[in-house]
């Protein structure tokens, strides 16, 4: 049986619980959720994730009900499929920072717009 090692984690954060703060942590890469509020550190620098919860919303994506797994897919830099967006979205270093893309496939070719971290 394969199992992954994200099974426990799928599934959105609720209030009133004592489980309403995570933090996961790859390689130099911490995230943490919490109901108010999401924190990114790479190697140990903050990034402002606004912009990025900003195009999340845009979308239609309520980034309080993502759940654990699919916040670390996206920190992976995997394309992920969001509830509320049809459309995977990814995490891309850039010179200034970090780039979060909502991808648009067509006619076999990625299409993509950006906002900056």
């Amino acid at each position: 049986m394969n199992m992954d090692k994200n099974d426990s984690f799928d599934g959105p954060l609720q209030e009133g619980r004592h489980t309403t703060l995570r933090s996961f942590s790859w390689g130099n890469r911490e995230f943490t959720i919490s109901l108010d509020k999401i924190s990114l550190y790479v190697g140990g620098i903050p990034y402002d994730t606004k912009p990025m919860l900003d195009i999340l919303r845009g979308s239609g994506v309520d980034p309080g009900k993502l759940s654990p797994a699919r916040w670390i897919s996206l920190l992976r830099g995997q394309p992920t499929r969001l509830p509320g967006c049809e459309k995977p979205f990814m995490l891309f270093k850039a010179p200034s920072g970090y780039t979060l893309k909502c991808l648009e496939i067509t006619r076999g070719r990625n299409r993509a717009f950006q906002t900056e971290m």
